[in-house]
């Protein structure tokens, strides 16, 4: 025997419910009867605030977002892109990140890392890891010696002599130091980073770490010795 089939009640819905009468889940869940039903916020309908643009957005675009619709939202993205760079910067301090980012990218730097690779055998010190390797500044960080090196150049402007005090880092033995630096994997490195940013070490963490580094990197070193 063929068992009677009901439909949802709505006019444009034939979905198949459980008894006469009654609404499917998706119907009884529209609108006011929706346990999320908030002042007809739903049922109101939302625009763009760009001018002469009418597409349509969520309300919750209009409400948590940027009340623009996704077109209208990445022009503007485009149109401010950079605005945030250099002296408009909040975290801007006399222009010395460009000049980092120049001294990074010259072939000694990467003479530099390349030899602490070929030192450490291209594999982590910490892990053993030879995937994602990455050259540590261990007894000074990159920051120190670069405001050493300013401070010691302080005739010279971070902006306007950037070429002038690429050329003197050449020199800078203490950027091209090879004691001074040591291969880890990227997921040490972000460790030993985060250590050593940390404020009131009173366990003295950082010493230890450093202390740890120094002896596994001698090791290192008088193996690679042994084995000439």
């Amino acid at each position: 025997m063929n068992k009677k089939k009901y439909y949802c009640i709505e006019s444009n819905c034939n979905r198949v419910v459980e008894k006469s009468g009654r609404r499917c889940l998706s119907c009884g869940n529209k609108d006011d009867r929706s346990s999320f039903y908030k002042d007809g916020r739903c049922k109101k309908q939302y625009f763009c605030i760009e001018e002469g643009c009418n597409n349509k957005i969520h309300f919750m675009t209009f409400l948590y977002g940027g009340k623009r619709c996704r077109s209208c939202a990445i022009k503007l993205n485009i149109k401010n892109r950079g605005s945030f760079r250099g002296k408009n910067n909040p975290s801007y301090k006399d222009g010395r990140t460009d000049l980092r980012d120049l001294i990074r990218k010259l072939p000694e730097y990467n003479d530099w890392r390349i030899s602490i690779y070929k030192r450490d055998y291209y594999s982590c010190v910490e892990c053993g890891n030879k995937i994602f390797i990455e050259a540590h500044h261990y007894k000074k960080t990159f920051s120190d010696i670069l405001s050493e090196f300013l401070s010691y150049y302080n005739q010279f402007s971070p902006i306007e002599d950037k070429e002038t005090l690429v050329r003197l880092a050449i020199t800078w033995k203490d950027f091209w130091d090879i004691n001074n630096g040591t291969t880890v994997c990227r997921k040490c490195h972000k460790y030993m980073e985060r250590m050593l940013k940390l404020k009131g070490d009173h366990h003295g963490t950082k010493d230890k770490k450093r202390i740890k580094i120094k002896v596994i990197t001698e090791s290192v070193k008088t193996n690679s010795k042994e084995n000439m």
